[in-house]
């Protein structure tokens, strides 16, 4: 080619990219740890959702810089290799990935569910009593109470721009 493969398009763009997932990663992880060091509250699914983000956008990255670089990425003598050896560890460590996303999205689902309604108050004479062999009295239809749900469900804390703030 006559010039570095670091002054290229494609490496440029893949750096960028690169760059752009750690950095992301670096700031969800640094957020978290910043906000409990300080004594604010971090809610275990926030926590996982870093976690879980940081460890893909690494193995992102360190997926991206071995594809990069070919075959000699992955000799023993190249440093890149045993990043890419550590990166995969992360993956594996518990909680795995899918149980984090699990408890990340029963928290989401409860945080969005609605307020409970109070149990309809019963109408003011009661039916009379049913004879034992009788069958069962018509269905009265019963007005609902006013609906109590907003217009849309809030997003859950940790997808919400600056909620920690």
């Amino acid at each position: 080619m006559g010039r570095p493969v670091a002054t290229t398009d494609r490496f440029k763009a893949a750096a960028g990219e690169i760059e752009a997932l750690l950095t992301t990663a670096e700031r969800l992880l640094l957020d978290a740890t910043t906000r409990f060091d300080e004594g604010a509250p971090v809610t275990g699914a926030e926590a996982l959702a870093a976690r879980t983000i940081a460890n893909r956008h690494a193995v992102a990255a360190v997926t991206l810089a071995t594809r990069l670089l070919g075959n000699p990425a992955l000799s023993r003598d190249n440093p890149l290799e045993r990043h890419f050896r550590d990166v995969q560890s992360a993956q594996v460590h518990a909680p795995q990935e899918d149980v984090a996303l699990q408890a990340i999205g029963t928290a989401a689902l409860a945080a969005a569910k609605p307020p409970s309604s109070p149990p309809p108050t019963p109408p003011d004479s009661s039916p009379p009593p049913t004879p034992p062999d009788s069958s069962p009295p018509p269905i009265r239809p019963v007005s609902s109470p006013p609906s109590t749900r907003p217009a849309r469900w809030p997003a859950p804390r940790y997808l919400r721009p600056n909620a920690h703030r």
